[in-house]
């Protein structure tokens, strides 16, 4: 795809100047490192052969790489259109690609809690650090560092209120079950491109400079989308119980 955006001359412009193609080409190249570094990350853990389960993360690695080919494939079309004819591209093998499907709905309650003790003691927005992972890595991710531990903090003070008002009742949950989904996800890429830009950069990889800042943009978007999860969720709770306290029962 990069190579026909540099080769192909649209209104005696090349593709790869035109901003929209920028975009989409850059937004590919960061999924498919975030999914290389996820790749790299948990081979890894298998390599040092350690009693660890990583089920979890090698369900989110296939669930995000067949997300990433359909965004590849639906963006390779975009951008090549009626060309994609000739293209020599084997678009019907991709197109015809059966995709798994998710998870599934939600119940009720709980307001006090979080409002009252979590959001009074610690701001949503502005957490406080617990685990100062920055000071593990390359100094210049430090605000990555600290996207990922506020994303942490948040996650936990949702899955202790989740877990103490409802118990396993969530796992039938298609809605929290997909936002916690997403944040875990959002979580794993973001440990798993800090960590390898870290060391990349540190041991003065090619590139290391540019993994850097694929790592920062990374974590920067992503503790933005998990922020919204998240604060979707709480405002979901909030509105259970304010209907539950202004219900009036029938006599």
């Amino acid at each position: 795809l990069s190579e026909y955006c540099n080769t192909t001359l649209q209104q005696n412009l090349p593709l790869a100047e035109r901003n929209t193609i920028k975009h989409l080409v850059t937004k590919l190249a960061l999924n498919t490192y975030v999914l290389e570094s996820m790749c790299y990350y948990v081979g890894g853990l298998h390599d040092e052969e350690l009693i660890l389960s990583v089920d979890v993360e090698e369900a989110i690695i296939h669930k995000y790489a067949r997300r990433l080919l359909s965004e590849a494939t639906s963006s390779t079309i975009d951008i090549i259109g009626l060309d994609a004819a000739t293209s020599g591209m084997n678009f019907d093998g991709l197109m015809t690609f059966e995709y798994f499907t998710q998870w599934r709905s939600f119940d009720k309650r709980i307001y006090e809690r979080i409002f009252g003790h979590v959001e009074k003691a610690i701001s949503f927005h502005d957490p406080k650090l617990k685990h100062f992972i920055a000071e593990h890595t390359h100094p210049s991710l430090k605000e990555a560092c600290t996207n990922l531990e506020h994303t942490m903090w948040r996650l936990e003070s949702l899955l202790n209120l989740l877990l103490s008002n409802h118990g396993k009742s969530i796992i039938n949950d298609y809605s929290v079950l997909r936002a916690i989904s997403k944040v875990i996800e959002y979580n794993f890429g973001m440990v798993a491109t800090i960590a390898r830009s870290s060391r990349s950069y540190s041991i003065g990889l090619r590139n290391g400079d540019l993994e850097i800042s694929w790592a920062q943009l990374y974590c920067s978007e992503a503790a933005n989308m998990s922020m919204a999860e998240l604060r979707k969720l709480y405002d979901l709770l909030a509105f259970s119980e304010k209907i539950l306290l202004n219900r009036t029962p029938y006599l």
